[in-house]
């Protein structure tokens, strides 16, 4: 049975710091042109959310990005992701698949749709970063990069308003959400979450495994917006052997309630080990 895996993917900030500095729901565009004009998006594919993503519980730690459906959570190998992605995706660099990681060492690979156009600049309209470790080395061990455990995949590139094409389980839009806080709190519902004071919900959390909890209204700090959080236990085991905990976050305005972004927190998303939730390998 495994140690307890309760840590937070700090490796990973720095991108959603990244995210954080463009106010959700807004359009975006990479670069100007020489008149100081901005530049049109791309034209992309035009994607739609699929059924698989649109019956997804939340607890699947689903994401679809694209026409792609993926798992966030600790369930591919680097080694069974790659697989996936053969054919579809090309690979930008980050992944050295002959490689071994030391330690419990952290590192991002970046791939490319292959369906997905160019700009004239050379940017595509988007790619995907994937998020790869073993939180179970030692210091000084090495691990196949093969055989590395995926936590997260997220759409990378922010230059273009990329987030069209990402959907959450329920197939709840990304960015921007589509959906007001009236009906998050209906998803939540559904989903057989309990209502949380927001000033409990990580807390109390992290202290007595308190998940499957959520909340309406916690203060996001930018003038106007609030959050609708909820904090998830996945139903399955991963490849650790325990089951990750996910944290939704729905970035709401607060006068009009109307959903500005509905992402996974991986600041607040990790790991559990205990008699319900693990498994032996």
């Amino acid at each position: 049975m495994n140690h307890l895996l309760k840590k937070s993917a700090a490796a990973f900030s720095l991108f959603f710091c990244l995210i954080s500095t463009v106010s959700c729901g807004e359009k975006k565009a990479a670069s100007t042109s020489a008149n100081g004009k901005l530049k049109p998006r791309p034209k992309t594919v035009d994607y739609a959310p699929t059924d698989e993503i649109k019956n997804a519980p939340l607890s699947s730690g689903l994401i679809q990005i694209g026409n792609d459906v993926f798992r966030n959570g600790g369930y591919y190998t680097v080694g069974q992701l790659m697989e996936k992605l053969e054919g579809k995706y090309e690979l930008q660099g980050g992944i050295d698949i002959d490689g071994v990681l030391v330690g419990d060492e952290e590192k991002v690979g970046i791939y490319l749709p292959k369906d997905v156009q160019i700009s004239d600049d050379g940017i595509p309209a988007y790619d995907i970063a994937v998020y790869y470790s073993n939180l179970n080395a030692k210091e000084g061990d090495e691990t196949p990069v093969k055989d590395a455990i995926v936590y997260q995949i997220y759409p990378n590139l922010i230059n273009y308003d990329v987030f069209d094409s990402v959907w959450q389980p329920g197939g709840i839009k990304a960015f921007p959400a589509e959906i007001g806080l009236s009906e998050i709190v209906d998803t939540y519902e559904k989903n057989s979450l309990e209502k949380v004071d927001s000033e409990h919900l990580y807390n109390d959390c992290s202290s007595n495994h308190k998940y499957n909890v959520y909340t309406e209204h916690n203060k996001f700090g930018r003038p106007n917006e609030l959050q609708a959080n909820a904090m998830i236990c996945g139903t399955e085991a991963n490849l650790y052997g325990v089951c990750p905990i996910y944290c939704y976050e729905f970035t709401y305005n607060e006068n009009s309630k109307k959903g500005l972004s509905f992402q996974w927190n991986e600041e607040y998303s990790t790991f559990i080990e205990d008699d319900e939730n693990t498994t032996d390998q």
